[in-house]
């Protein structure tokens, strides 16, 4: 299996859907939110922070709930044969 560059990984993620659709949800310019993703792939041990503003509704059912929601969502779609370990998902919050 030959791994994707950085530059493919970048322009794979840009084009996708998905990540389009995660960067809108997130109100992040794409641009920003594919950046943030190629830093975790490019540092797997690094910790993401979540930071909830004071203002900040509080997610219905609580953070837990969205993020056991989201990993579950995750884990149902089928995953790329594109270098990354399958089952292995990284979620990025912003």
């Amino acid at each position: 299996m030959n791994a994707l560059s950085s530059d493919q990984l970048k322009a794979k993620l840009l084009n996708d859907p998905d990540t389009q659709a995660i960067a809108e949800a997130l109100q992040l310019p794409l641009a920003d939110y594919v950046a943030e993703v190629l830093a975790f792939h490019a540092n797997p041990e690094r910790e993401p922070e979540v930071e909830l503003e004071d203002d900040a509704p509080e997610p219905e059912g609580g953070l837990d709930a969205l993020l056991a929601a989201t990993a579950a969502e995750l884990e149902s779609t089928e995953q790329l044969n594109d270098g990354f370990e399958p089952r292995r998902v990284t979620l990025v919050v912003f």
